[in-house]
């Protein structure tokens, strides 16, 4: 059977016999009102799948379907989806069996309607599914394995259920759970820990994205900074003698652009540093930097 064929035939079937030994399962997610959850379908126990059909439930008074994908593009995986009323019918196909036994058959998005009321749960429900291997063959395995319940939460801005300074929400847009990322953990090698991408309003995950100095130049009893930013982040230059008793340095200046640039006074034997803002006070953390003839080192 070809791929066409074999996601035509999924999608105008109705799920029939006995469910496998292998599993299809999801998980815990959160979301802010308004924005976007990605949700990816996993499968576990089914060397060989090539194809599946899933059926998700749905509360549509709190979540509204938007998109099915592929996992990536290595995965080989065409996707297909049919929504009516509260369920959300999911086909992945591709022509050879899959080697692994584990794994992401595809990644379903919802958006959380606006206006809901933050601390709602959306429960995910996978009510069916069929594993095959390739060209449909039905997957070996011993009926009755249990159907599996995810959901979503939909959240307040500071909500934060594991404690660790990170909220929610920011865990699972970047991390894919709401309780998925350790705050002194540098994933993408920038120098940068997670608590302060956080802070900083930089993507944790991506190198090029970090708070860092540019350009710095004294000139003529002026310290001229170009630090990296984040539109509508706060970004507050600090000064210091000693590097230990710090003080603001010119008034915190909201970004609007990509890069921030400063003009300061530069008394002698003086250091900077910045720091930027959430939504709250100022994190020191980002840089720090001596003042030197004709340049600002960072440190």
């Amino acid at each position: 059977m070809g791929l066409g064929a074999l996601l035509a035939w999924f999608l105008s079937s109705s799920p029939a016999g006995p469910l496998l030994a292998s599993q299809v399962f999801i998980g815990e997610h959160a979301v802010l009102p308004g924005d976007r959850v990605r949700v990816p379908i996993w499968f576990t126990n089914a060397p060989g799948v090539a194809s599946a059909a899933v059926t998700l439930r749905f509360d549509p008074g709190l979540v509204e379907p938007v998109s099915v994908s592929a996992p990536d593009a290595s995965s080989g995986f065409a996707v297909a989806s049919s929504v009516r009323d509260t369920t959300w019918q999911i086909v992945a196909a591709r022509e050879t069996g899959l080697a692994q036994s584990s794994g992401i058959l595809a990644v379903v998005t919802f958006r959380a309607r606006p206006g809901t009321v933050a601390r709602l749960t959306a429960p995910l429900t996978v009510a069916d599914y069929r594993l095959h291997g390739q060209h449909g063959r039905p997957l070996p395995g011993a009926p009755g394995a249990a159907l599996a319940q995810g959901q979503i939460t939909l959240v307040d801005p500071q909500t934060d259920r594991d404690a660790n300074g990170l909220p929610d929400w920011w865990e699972e847009r970047f991390f894919g759970g709401p309780s998925s990322a350790e705050p002194t953990a540098d994933p993408d090698g920038d120098g940068m820990r997670n608590w302060q991408e956080y802070w900083a309003g930089t993507d944790p995950v991506d190198a090029a994205s970090a708070l860092r100095l540019l350009l710095a130049r004294v000139i003529g009893g002026m310290v001229y900074l170009r630090i990296d930013s984040v539109p509508g982040k706060t970004y507050q230059c600090e000064q210091s003698v000693d590097l230990h008793d710090w003080q603001p340095a010119g008034a915190a200046v909201r970004a609007t652009t990509s890069v921030l640039q400063l003009a300061l006074p530069a008394p002698p034997d003086t250091q900077y540093r910045t720091a930027g803002d959430g939504s709250g006070p100022f994190p020191r953390f980002a840089w720090r930097s001596e003042k030197a003839p004709g340049a600002i080192r960072p440190g």
